[in-house]
């Protein structure tokens, strides 16, 4: 049978490897395994060992030649089988196409664009706070010159403080009057209140006659004499005037400041905001609203009594004139030269809106101007 005759070549293969290999001797030692001289010694004859020819025939040889090649390419063949099956190439191949980390750095811009949009919602709600003018506090004005107590006497005394503008009269606006107030103020070199009925309107004060305003005028920025910087204003007032007061003509009249060092530099002006201006035929009203006007003067302009600063606002609000009010306590440091309203030539020194204008730069700057602040009622 072929698998006995592949066995007994095995064997004898085995066998005849064996005997070639007796004789060899080990690299590691000198010692001869065997030797011919010694008489107890049996000798062996290779060559009477039988060959594979004497027991089988050359075809079954090289059939069981052919069956052993055979069987040796079988079993290589189904060896690399198993690592095939078994090959770590699978975990690594899906270990690209599955692994979380293919799905984290998606989430995470995620999550990280959603915090940056959190945070945009609330600087847009922070500048919303200061917009309300409730919680904010009015600041001291910083002006050229501290506050002087004698600024409430008469400033002709300290003239000579002020040097080469001694005798240099500062033009701060115009007024319209009648011409029995205008002589007055001629006679008495100053502006002051008048006597006569025909004056009321020339000098608010919180008379129940004067808060009527049948002159065309009212008060305001609170009670004094009151100036503008646009001569047509004050020609339209003077018009109104005289005609409340029969016998009497139209006067415009060019209001000075005895020294422009005085007016610049000594006297306090501040510019109120809108929601102080105003005026009301209502008494109680009335002073509430001067009561509202002297607190927010006594906190910008600190260290003089609030009723003799000098109080500008805006008179027509889309032209942007401008109104001021001389207080009571300090009209005696001005003077008035008028002329009729139809006269041609105007007083010397005098300057007309809009270059000459209570709100633009250059007078704010010059006349030390306190701004005005939106705040809070302390």
């Amino acid at each position: 049978m072929p698998s006995i005759n592949r066995l007994l070549v095995l064997v004898i293969l085995g066998v005849s490897l064996s005997a070639q290999a007796i004789p060899v001797p080990d690299d590691s030692t000198d010692v001869e395994l065997f030797t011919n001289d010694g008489p107890n010694v049996d000798t062996y004859d290779v060559n009477s060992v039988p060959t594979a020819n004497d027991i089988f025939d050359s075809d079954d040889v090289e059939s069981a030649a052919l069956d052993a090649d055979a069987d040796a390419l079988g079993r290589r063949a189904t060896k690399p089988k198993a690592p095939v099956k078994v090959s770590p190439a699978k975990p690594p191949a899906k270990a690209p196409v599955v692994a979380p980390p293919v799905k984290t750095p998606a989430k995470a811009p995620a999550k990280a664009t959603t915090t940056p949009a959190k945070a945009t919602t609330t600087p847009v709600k922070a500048p919303t706070s200061p917009a309300k003018p409730t919680g904010k506090t009015c600041t001291a004005n910083k002006f050229k010159n501290k506050p002087r107590a004698t600024r409430e006497r008469a400033f002709s005394e300290f003239d000579h403080l002020f040097g080469k503008r001694v005798v240099a009269a500062d033009f701060i606006g115009w007024h319209g009057t009648n011409s029995d107030t205008a002589t007055f103020w001629a006679a008495k070199g100053q502006l002051e209140k008048p006597v006569k009925p025909s004056g009321f309107f020339d000098f608010f004060d919180f008379s129940s006659k004067q808060s009527a305003g049948t002159s065309g005028a009212d008060a305001e920025n609170g009670p004094g004499v009151y100036i503008t910087d646009d001569k047509d204003i004050a020609i339209a007032f003077a018009n109104n005037n005289a005609k409340v007061n029969p016998g009497t003509t139209p006067m415009l009249c060019a209001i000075f400041a005895k020294t422009a060092g005085n007016w610049e530099n000594v006297i306090r002006k501040v510019f109120l905001p809108e929601t102080l201006v105003g005026d009301s035929s209502n008494p109680v009203t009335k002073q509430q609203k001067e009561k509202a006007r002297l607190d927010y003067i006594a906190r910008v302009a600190p260290g003089i009594s609030a009723v003799n600063v000098v109080r500008f606002s805006l008179l027509n609000r889309s032209t942007r004139t401008g109104q001021l009010v001389l207080p009571a306590g300090i009209t005696n440091q001005f003077t008035a030269q008028c002329v009729a309203t139809t006269a041609t030539t105007l007083p010397t020194g005098t300057g007309e809106f809009p270059a000459f204008s209570y709100d633009g730069a250059t007078l704010r700057t010059q006349w030390d101007i306190a701004a005005e602040q939106q705040c809070a009622a302390p």
